[in-house]
């Protein structure tokens, strides 16, 4: 992140963080989980927002060892994208504290519409103007029969405040996607969603908001302590 970002950025939690007289510990927090690996994760790298995959192996390793991490902490709810990468991490940190999943569409991944499966060179060839205008402007322009970052965030965001609401003095997980963690911390920082590929999230890394009134501060960004060294 451009260091001027990130000194309005420090400015901005300092303010919020000295509203709460700097006790964080009786606020609400959401803890976001970026679901395990699938294949579609390795290799060429495709766009596979609604695509609808498994975890593969290693994302149930994953998905166990992030369920691990998260087992001593006093958790509320846990909500989770609906496609079956997301539930199925969903479900592994869920039996550790014996709750159900909520799973909602709202908290999909980006839909990327005739671009699914897609690496980015095939999309480049298919589509290179369309390809170009989405990289400088992703959050208004759509892939054909797909989502604009603004798109995804209009559902994305009332869902995630309802969560705030329902959880303002607890802790709950949502497990979700790359895109939605990246472009909910440039909102969050006040930075423009232009800036989403500044925020590396990796899978089942964790992403910590907490609550403080109508407003969050950044915890922690793509903590990653509890996977192995080789992610």
């Amino acid at each position: 992140m451009p260091k001027s970002l990130c000194i309005a950025y420090n400015l901005v939690c300092s303010k919020l963080y000295a509203e709460s007289d700097g006790d964080l510990g009786r606020t609400g927090r959401i803890i976001l989980v970026r679901h395990g690996e699938t294949d579609g994760n390795r290799g060429t790298r495709r766009w596979l927002g609604w695509t609808d995959l498994s975890l593969n192996a290693h994302g149930v390793d994953q998905a166990e060892a992030v369920a691990d991490a998260l087992s001593g902490e006093h958790i509320a709810a846990i909500y989770s994208s609906d496609l079956r990468r997301s539930v199925e991490t969903a479900e592994r940190i869920a039996s550790r504290h014996s709750l159900p999943v909520c799973e909602q569409s709202a908290f999909r991944e980006v839909n990327y519409g005739e671009w699914e499966g897609l690496s980015e060179e095939e999309c480049r060839s298919r589509d290179p103007e369309l390809l170009l205008k989405r990289e400088s402007d992703p959050e208004n322009t759509c892939p054909p029969g797909g989502e604009s970052y603004r798109e995804m965030m209009e559902r994305f965001v009332p869902a995630v405040n309802e969560i705030r609401r329902k959880h303002a003095n607890a802790s709950a997980v949502l497990v979700t996607h790359h895109g939605n963690v990246r472009v909910l911390l440039c909102d969050v920082m006040q930075i423009p969603r232009s800036c989403y590929r500044s925020f590396g999230i990796l899978n089942c890394s964790v992403t910590e908001l907490v609550v403080l009134g109508d407003a969050f501060v950044v915890n922690r960004i793509n903590g990653v302590a509890h996977l192995s060294i080789e992610e």
